[in-house]
């Protein structure tokens, strides 16, 4: 009896061994992306951005990048065209949203016109946000 039970164990160990070993061999091909393609609703005073860096470095422009999951520092440009601001602003300016990128998730940003300071001679007017999260499939290559 001692030793069919000591066999069950073998034969059930030898059995998860394979499935072990491929999980360990195998890297993980999750994957989520960063969007500014899409146009947010302007009626939200949410407006398109141009990412710019991603973790300190300099990507070529794109609507969208596909990243490992893990967080992630983005540097992005505004592009409001809204006649509340006032005229001759400094738009040259830029700011950095951090991104928590999950496995099939697509993360739109924008910028966030914050009307009120619309007159501010800093970079005040506006804030770059995630204005939508989606479900979407992704695997790296």
């Amino acid at each position: 009896m001692r030793y069919i039970k000591m066999i069950r164990r073998a034969l059930a160990l030898s059995c998860l061994l394979p499935i072990a070993f491929s999980v360990v061999a195998e890297p993980s091909k999750a994957c989520g992306r960063i969007s500014s393609f899409a146009n947010p609703p302007a009626t939200q005073d949410l407006h398109r951005v141009t990412i710019d860096r991603l973790n300190d470095k300099n990507v070529t422009s794109k609507g969208f990048y596909v990243l490992e999951p893990g967080i992630y520092q983005v540097k992005v440009y505004e592009q409001i065209n809204d006649h509340r601001l006032r005229a001759g602003r400094n738009r040259g300016t830029s700011k950095t949203i951090e991104v928590k990128v999950e496995p099939n998730k697509r993360y739109h940003l924008a910028a966030e016109f914050i009307k009120d300071k619309r007159y501010s001679k800093t970079n005040k007017y506006w804030e770059p946000v995630i204005w939508k999260v989606t479900d979407e499939a992704c695997e790296l290559k």
